[in-house]
């Protein structure tokens, strides 16, 4: 049927406008994020305006409520912000949960990323729990919370395994084991410096 192959090659055209204003509308959110002024107000609002552009075809995606939320908080839209990231978290996924953690995260919003980060970590879904543990122990500053939760990630990870020897290592520098101190930062500088 001719009007069905007319149909379908215009939802697939639509489909890929979607994805790059979502991807326009993101980069455009990172832009905002390192400027300041005027110039991080146009970028917001040009955002903003990328996400509505496509609000009626994107609303189904939940990187496009994660990016708009982000979005939304940084131009003050606080309600509308969490209505957003609510939205993605009421779907009750753990890999969805986790992006809004560090959605949160990024607004600077560290309580509340360790909540959802902390709910991610108590459902036990690998990988998503032991991901959960990684982006907790970056929301703390407590050496033993970050040593128990780094133990807890993917300990197979290099950078968990190099995040695990600085923060022994400072435990150990901080309990006035010297020499392991030494040992278990010279440790970690291998792992970052094979060489």
């Amino acid at each position: 049927d001719a009007t069905l192959l007319r149909l379908r090659a215009e939802r697939d055209e639509l489909s890929a406008v979607v994805s790059d204003v979502l991807t326009l509308g993101m980069i455009k959110l990172q832009r905002a994020s390192q400027s300041d002024g005027a110039n991080r107000q146009r970028l917001l609002d040009e955002a903003e305006h990328d996400f509505l552009a496509i609000r009626e075809e994107a609303s189904e995606l939940p990187a496009y409520h994660l990016g708009l939320g982000q979005v939304y908080y940084r131009l003050g839209k606080t309600e509308a912000g969490e209505k957003e990231l609510a939205g993605v978290l009421a779907r009750k996924e753990p890999g969805l949960s986790l992006q809004v953690a560090h959605a949160y995260r990024e607004l600077g919003l560290d309580d509340r990323a360790t909540t959802v980060a902390t709910e991610v970590w108590s459902q036990g879904q690998k990988p998503h729990a032991q991901n959960a543990a990684l982006l907790l122990s970056i929301l703390t500053y407590d050496l033993d919370e970050k040593d128990a939760w780094l133990a807890r990630a993917d300990t197979t990870l290099p950078i968990v395994k190099t995040e695990l020897g600085d923060v022994r290592a400072r435990k150990a520098l901080r309990d006035g084991r010297l020499d392991e101190a030494e040992r278990g930062l010279m440790k970690r500088l291998a792992l970052l410096y094979p060489d």
